[in-house]
């Protein structure tokens, strides 16, 4: 899969090695025969990139081999907290990573609004500060670009959202428009952290959050980890 070849290819270039890749139908009826494959040799650690439905069908038969460790297993960002709904996938002292989507400067102004405007039985989610951003990162670069046409727009998402440019976040949105109106550079910054978009579109996450699994299978978050490009 794509992932699993990123980090492959990202692992062995830092020195690592991988003793054996395993794919398997998510569908199919058993999984003992993956589950000895992925214990042979006896790794030092284990990544699923998978999601909980499916790998909790893979725990049976990992168990039964009597050769794997939880507390040596990592997971993608889609096995975080699968407690709350697939409890069979949630392996006390298993690790997952997942971007950090709580860095920003403004993360506590947008929670308290969001929290106070809310309908009632609406939970608040650290991940819905990507989609607030978003509005604000389409409307400044309409403003940079002078123009509402997307392909015009996009070439500036990069540009506003990246260094040298003056700091701005949303409670600071009329400032960077007029500095955008006034030709200067800004670097929008998200609730949700820096975004540092790439000329392809991509935002480079700065923070990532190490979620670790309890005894009782709840998750929280055991290390946030700054990376820099």
């Amino acid at each position: 899969t794509g992932l699993s070849d990123v980090f492959k290819n990202a692992w062995i270039a830092q020195g690592g090695t991988i003793g054996k890749v395993v794919t398997y139908n998510p569908t199919q009826p058993t999984f003992d025969t993956e589950a000895l494959q992925l214990v042979d040799g006896n790794p030092d650690a284990w990544l699923f990139t998978d999601f909980c439905q499916t790998f909790a069908k893979l725990v049976g038969p990992l168990q039964r081999t009597g050769k794997w460790d939880g507390a040596r297993t990592w997971g993608s960002d889609a096995l975080t907290n699968c407690g709350t709904a697939v409890p069979d996938a949630a392996i006390p002292g298993m690790r997952s990573v997942q971007a950090n989507a709580s860095a920003g400067s403004s993360f506590a102004e947008y929670q308290k609004l969001f929290e106070a405007n809310a309908q009632t039985g609406v939970t608040f989610s650290a991940f819905t500060a990507e989609a607030f951003d978003s509005v604000f990162i389409a409307y400044l670069a309409a403003i940079a670009a002078r123009s509402s046409d997307p392909v015009a727009m996009s070439a500036k998402i990069a540009e506003i959202t990246n260094p040298p440019g003056q700091d701005y976040t949303f409670l600071q949105l009329n400032d960077a428009t007029q500095a955008l109106l006034a030709g200067q550079q800004i670097h929008f910054n998200g609730a949700s952290g820096p975004l540092n978009f790439t000329p392809g579109g991509r935002v480079t996450a700065t923070a990532y959050d190490v979620w670790q699994v309890a005894p009782d299978k709840s998750a929280a978050i055991a290390q946030t980890v700054n990376f820099t490009p």
